[in-house]
């Protein structure tokens, strides 16, 4: 669960990398829709949603927006833990 504000950018990601499998790449990647209104949104990505989420996660890597040219990003909090 991620709770942030953007201020453009219609799509973030969530990158992860395995203690089997340590390559950035698309099979370990969940892409979210995101929401440019001004206000905080939250939101809620099941990462167990894809096949390659097994194993030792070791990192994570936030992409909050598709396009990071005059984008402001604000976080307030990422929280992990089961659906």
């Amino acid at each position: 669960t991620i709770q942030m504000r953007i201020t453009r950018g219609y799509n973030g990601a969530i990158y992860f990398v395995t203690n089997k499998d340590n390559n950035w790449d698309e099979l370990k990647t969940v892409r979210f829709f995101t929401k440019n209104i001004g206000n905080f949104q939250t939101y809620n990505i099941v990462m167990s949603s894809i096949s390659s989420w097994k194993d030792v996660i070791t990192q994570f890597r936030l992409d909050p927006v598709d396009n990071a040219l005059d984008v402001k990003v604000e976080i307030d909090y990422i929280s992990v833990h089961a659906p």
